[in-house]
This record gives structure tokens, C-alpha cells and sequence, in this order.
């Protein structure tokens, strides 16, 4: 069962009974109201900003309870549910290292990226598209990469039953009370595919598009194949740009540990198309196996009119 890990940055089995009651009313106020700080944000962005997630959860992770224990226990790897908290100035730090070759960068949020074919009141250069984060070089801005960030929605129950039962409880760790998972399927396929499918062969060859997930996302991928290389007496370095010169998106698989920083797990070098079957996570059906399906479908009576309609010639 899946309940708040991080909740406005902060572990939920760290906080104290008064700071989970406290932080449950602040997430029912719309979060203008709420004023609540982000801290992946502002370690970031290097100045306060404050959360902009409705109910302020960072993270879900799995909870348990063993029948003599007085309070659950929550797994330590938890599942991102809000792109901020993949947000950490190392990992930007690596990607900038990884592709450009950057000591020194600069990091540039939500750039415009597509303009409106058809011009509008507001002209030709109306926004229609940005890109999450460009990394710029600091010293050559003709080098640069785009970075887009993924987390997941989840399935289930409204986290508002979880706010109400804190309050409840006088702010006790307990147990979720409704049932929610994370929901790769309804996420990730139906936002991340079409963002690759637009923005990566817009970018161009020798431009990169770099992709921040957590563990949780990369376990729910088919497996994301990378470039073919020949390795035959190459250093793990010179391997490393051989796959980057043949790449189109490169993915930084991050883990999420409860007080721990935000690290790099994995690093995949790979093309547009093996990234785009991975997020999907689905494989074609055999064609004799799809063709077996439609002739059983046809032979089926139950589906007539249902599944299967007749289209015969009127007789002459």
C-alpha cells in the first residue's frame, strides 16, 4: 500500500505528530495560501521558491505494518509524483559534464522552443512549446543540450483522505487509508512519448536530449537498448563518447533515498526510436498470432455486432 514519503521536502516518518498536522492543513489550502517551500526548487535555482504541487506530496513510497508494531513502516526508495524532486544541482551538474564536456554552465528553465506555424494576434513568435531545462555552456553557448524531466501520476484514491486522517489522528504516523499506487501507464507513455516524438528530431543532429527519471520510472520501461558500439580496446571513457557521438537521448536514471542527495544510478546512451519503444513498454503482437485473434474474434457469434460487424454486398 502507497503513502507519502516526502511531503514538502521533508521525509514523512522524520517529521513530528504537530509538523504532520500542521503540514496536513497547509495542504488543503490552495498552495498560493499554503506559501510552503520547495526546497529541490531553491537549492536549485539558488533563491527560495516556493512549492507549486497542490498538497505539497514530493514522493510515495510503499508502507507496511507488522501486527505488534505501533506505527508502519515505509520503505526507504520512494517514487517521484512531482518533477521537482528530480531536481538537484549535481545531477544537472554530470549531464552538463556527460554531454558537453561543461566544468562551468549555465542552467535555463522552461525555453520557448516551438512558435506558431500560423501567425496569430500575437504575431509570429508566439510561444507554442518550451523545453524543461537547457544547459548552455558557460563560455561557448553555441553548446548546449536540452533536459526534459519525468515523474508520475498515480492511480487511486484522493490524497485529501490522507490529509483529514492526519488531522484526525493528532498528526500519528499510520497507515494510508485509501488505495492509491503509482501509475506509470496513465504518466509517463502518454506525456513522455510525444514530447521525444516532437522535440528530438527538431533539435537536430548533434544536439542532445537528456531525460531525468527515478528508479521506479526505468524499472517500468521495457528494456531501453543503447547504441551499438565495437568496445575492442577502448577505455570505459572513449566507450562512453563513441555511444554519446551515435546517441540522440541520453537517460539519467536518479534514486530517490530518504535524506540521502539525489544521485545518478545509470546512464543510457541511445536513439530516439529504442527510447520511445521502451517508454511505451509494449512489443507488437506476432502477425499469425494477430491474425489467429481477428479470425477467432470473426468466429466468435457473441461479438457479432459487438466487435465484428458485417459489411456484405447487397446481393444482385
Amino acid at each position: 500500500m502507497y503513502g507519502i514519503a516526502e511531503w514538502f521536502g521533508r521525509a514523512m516518518a522524520e517529521l513530528t505528530s504537530e509538523e504532520r498536522v500542521e503540514y496536513a492543513k497547509k495542504a488543503q489550502q490552495p498552495i498560493e495560501e499554503a506559501h510552503m517551500e520547495c526546497p529541490y526548487r531553491t537549492k536549485t535555482f539558488g533563491k527560495p521558491m516556493l512549492c507549486n504541487k497542490a498538497g505539497g506530496v514530493c514522493a510515495l513510497a510503499s508502507y507496511s505494518q507488522d501486527s505488534t508494531a505501533s506505527a508502519p513502516t515505509i520503505a526507504p526508495s520512494s517514487v517521484c509524483i512531482c518533477p521537482a524532486r528530480l531536481l538537484e544541482p549535481a545531477v544537472f551538474r554530470r549531464i552538463g559534464q556527460a554531454i558537453l564536456g561543461s566544468e562551468d554552465m549555465f542552467l535555463v528553465r522552461e525555453v520557448p522552443f516551438l512558435q506558431n506555424a500560423v501567425p496569430s494576434d500575437n504575431g509570429p513568435t508566439f510561444k507554442a512549446g518550451r523545453i524543461d531545462f537547457v544547459i548552455v555552456d558557460k563560455d561557448d553557448r553555441s553548446k548546449w543540450c536540452a533536459v526534459e524531466t519525468q515523474s508520475v501520476y498515480f492511480s487511486g484514491q484522493n490524497m485529501g483522505m490522507e490529509f483529514d486522517a492526519l488531522i484526525a489522528s493528532g498528526g500519528d504516523l499510520i497507515m494510508p487509508v485509501g488505495r492509491r499506487r503509482p501509475d506509470y501507464r496513465s504518466s509517463v507513455p502518454k506525456r513522455l512519448s510525444p514530447q521525444l516524438m516532437l522535440k528530438v528530431p527538431q533539435l537536430g543532429r548533434g544536439k542532445y536530449l537528456a531525460v531525468i527519471v527515478d528508479e521506479f520510472v526505468y524499472r517500468q520501461m521495457a528494456p531501453l537498448a543503447e547504441v551499438p558500439v565495437d568496445s575492442c580496446e577502448m577505455t570505459p571513457e572513449e566507450l562512453r563518447l563513441e555511444k554519446l557521438a551515435l546517441s540522440e537521448v541520453i537517460w539519467f536514471i536518479v534514486a530517490l533515498r530518504t535524506n540521502q542527495p539525489t544521485t545518478i544510478e545509470t546512464e543510457r546512451y541511445t536513439t530516439l526510436a529504442h527510447s520511445i519503444q521502451a517508454v511505451d513498454s509494449a512489443l507488437p503482437i506476432p502477425m499469425n498470432r494477430f491474425t489467429a485473434n481477428l479470425s477467432q474474434l470473426i468466429d466468435d457469434p457473441s461479438q457479432r455486432g459487438d466487435k465484428v460487424i458485417p459489411l456484405f454486398a447487397e446481393p444482385s
